[in-house]
């Protein structure tokens, strides 16, 4: 470790100064070193000592709290995103080091954690609790601070719609051949749809039930209001442009 440019311990702090490979000791033979510590809870506080995986994680802060519909049991992302996030943030943390080490000569020590990157995914929502003080609503595919922003039941599946900007809603309004939505007072402006999304969703999804996804796409495309269907793995990976992504290699 005397002439690395970057070292990467994900142990409970305190393992590392017991084997005498803490930073303070890595640092006197290596001042240039890039020093990153990854664990559940960080370097600092009364948790440090405590274990968590992704799972954990998602619940400790508040994550799990938020996902699902109004009525569901608690839940959480499908995919370890606390794992991820906290991987990708400590990877661009690393080289934004590396870079400030050109300038100063020196390295320094990451201190990397499962929960502060977990937090920080949170922001938006976070940030409108410290706001407001009033948690977050779990709004299901819905996004929070929009509406209509979220999935509607066709004739044959599920169609994501984003239709919440001004020109956009208009125009979801006239193909839908609801205008009296236009002028209604519940539906003026995106915060009072927000507001009063489930009735606007009801009202949306009768017309969206009438015909099958693919209508719909076709129509909403024409307008430029922006829509997906909701795919399953299989049809994701029967499309040409994922075919075309590169995304996937055979080896």
């Amino acid at each position: 470790m005397g002439d690395a440019d970057v070292v990467i311990e994900r142990f409970r702090p305190g393992v590392m100064a017991r084997l005498g490979l803490d930073y303070a000791k890595i640092k006197q033979l290596n001042p240039a070193v890039v020093y990153c510590s990854v664990s559940a809870y960080g370097q600092k506080g009364p948790w440090r000592k405590r274990p968590g995986v992704d799972g954990i994680i998602q619940a400790m802060t508040g994550l799990m709290s938020m996902m699902g519909d109004p009525d569901s049991k608690p839940s959480k992302v499908p995919i370890p995103i606390a794992d991820m996030v906290t991987a990708y943030l400590s990877a661009i943390s690393i080289l934004a080091a590396l870079n400030g080490r050109l300038g100063q000569g020196r390295g320094e020590h990451l201190d990397m954690s499962l929960y502060n990157c977990t937090l920080m995914l949170q922001r938006l929502s976070m940030s409108s609790f410290l706001a407001t003080g009033q948690a977050p609503e779990k709004t299901g595919s819905a996004a929070p601070y929009a509406a209509p922003n979220e999935a509607f039941r066709t004739a044959d599946g599920w169609i994501m719609v984003a239709a919440y900007h001004p020109a956009r809603w208009t125009a979801l309004c006239t193909l839908l051949q609801l205008p009296e939505l236009l002028q209604d007072a519940r539906f003026v402006d995106n915060q009072a749809r927000v507001q009063n999304r489930a009735q606007l969703h009801r009202l949306l999804e009768s017309r969206f039930a009438s015909q099958l996804t693919a209508h719909w796409l076709s129509q909403l495309d024409g307008r430029d209001i922006l829509c997906a269907p909701v795919s399953t793995y299989e049809e994701v990976t029967s499309t040409e442009h994922y075919r075309q992504s590169g995304i996937e290699v055979e080896l």
